[in-house]
């Protein structure tokens, strides 16, 4: 009988383990974050890294219930909600030309948290290094949708 239940106690463990879905970085995301700096653009973007986003505009809000992301500052906002983070390896599906990374970003992360809402991929991702937090905007193209595409990364603060 002990040896069952050992068994059993084994297995949850490593299903636990094993899930990719990590809400709680929620905790530690909390609260709203407002824009700081550019600190990178795909090089086919017509952006700039100096675009004039204006410094300290409201960019995002984390909830336990919902995100409200508000894209090119106030004018446009979007609700997700039934939100969930995937941890996943930075370089995991990064695809090396479509991401040239001439100034070494992505080396400085661990980690990236991938967000979904109801299943799907929101196109949002944060980065943490220590303790600044960076949003993503993001897409996974190719046939399979296997490679991952990095469009801007903006550092944010509270």
């Amino acid at each position: 009988m002990k040896k069952i239940i050992l068994i059993l106690v084994l297995v949850l463990f490593f299903l636990v383990g094993c899930s990719q879905n990590d809400n709680d970085i929620i905790d530690e995301l909390e609260g709203e974050y407002y824009y700081v700096k550019v600190i990178y653009l795909a090089p086919y973007s017509s952006g700039s890294l100096y675009y004039p986003n204006l410094p300290g505009s409201l960019v995002i809000e984390f909830t336990e219930e919902q995100i409200v992301y508000h894209r090119n500052g106030l004018e446009e906002t979007e609700t997700y909600t039934d939100i969930e983070f995937r941890k996943e390896e930075v370089n995991k599906d990064l695809d090396a030309v479509i991401n040239l990374d001439f100034d070494g970003v992505f080396e400085t992360f661990d980690y990236r948290y991938d967000i979904y809402s109801d299943g799907t991929s929101i196109g949002l991702t944060i980065f943490i290094d220590d303790e600044t937090f960076y949003l993503a905007e993001t897409r996974m193209i190719g046939g399979s949708h296997d490679i991952f595409s990095v469009y801007s990364i903006i550092e944010i603060e509270q």
